[in-house]
């Protein structure tokens, strides 16, 4: 049986669009990477879902694999205790 490919969104669809059609982008299409100095983090973020503790590697409801709390992205939302 062939594998089915999954859909990636497109990078003009909003990351909630992403999440109500439960498609996930990709890191490179979101620019995941290396986070500066700020409480910008994905650990700080709505669509972080934790590992073990907030660094440790844990996922993202719209991004592909594991990912890592204190790296970012460009689809960086606040967590609101954070406003």
């Amino acid at each position: 049986m062939a594998k089915r490919k999954r859909k990636r969104p497109s990078l003009n669809i909003t990351a909630e669009r992403a999440l109500d059609e439960g498609i996930k982008f990709t890191k490179n299409a979101v620019n995941y990477r290396q986070a500066g100095r700020s409480r910008r983090r994905c650990y700080n973020c709505i669509y972080f879902e934790e590992g073990p503790n907030r660094s440790a590697v844990g996922t993202c409801k719209v991004v592909e694999g594991q990912i890592k709390g204190y790296m970012i992205s460009d689809i960086f939302e606040a967590r609101p205790e954070l406003m």
